[in-house]
C-alpha cells in the first residue's frame, strides 16, 4: 500500500507549503522499504502494532529497520505501540530500549 499511497501524499507538496508531512506506518503487518520516499520532504514517521482482538503479529526487527532508514534520511520517528511477548504494550517503558522513541518533527 505504501507504494500506490505515498506518492498521493507527496503530491500535496504542490499545493502549498505543508509543515509536517508524516507518514503513519500503521498497522505494521510486514518489513517495508521506504528508503525511495524519505527523501522527498517526509518530516515524521509514527509506526505501531496492530490492535484489536484479532491483532495481527508487528516484529520488532521491522519497527528497527524502518528507524534505521529513517534515522538515514534524519526522519523524526514516534513509536506508538508494540508487540511484546504476543501482548499488545503502549506503555514506552516497557520497549525494547532502542525502541523507546516518541520524537517530533521540527
Amino acid at each position: 500500500m505504501a507504494d500506490k499511497r505515498i506518492p498521493e501524499l507527496l503530491k500535496l507538496r504542490k499545493y502549498g507549503d505543508w509543515p509536517v508531512l508524516g507518514l503513519s506506518v500503521e498497522p505494521f503487518l510486514s518489513e517495508i522499504d521506504l528508503k525511495n520516499y524519505l527523501h522527498c520532504g517526509i518530516s515524521w514517521c509514527i509506526c505501531g502494532c496492530e490492535s484489536g482482538s484479532h491483532a495481527r503479529s508487528c516484529n520488532t526487527d521491522w519497527v528497527r529497520s524502518l528507524l534505521d532508514q529513517c534515522r538515514e534520511a534524519n526522519i523524526p520517528v514516534w513509536v506508538k505501540q508494540l508487540h511484546i511477548d504476543g501482548k499488545l504494550v503502549r506503555n514506552i517503558n516497557r520497549f525494547p530500549n532502542d525502541l523507546q522513541i516518541r520524537e517530533y518533527p521540527k
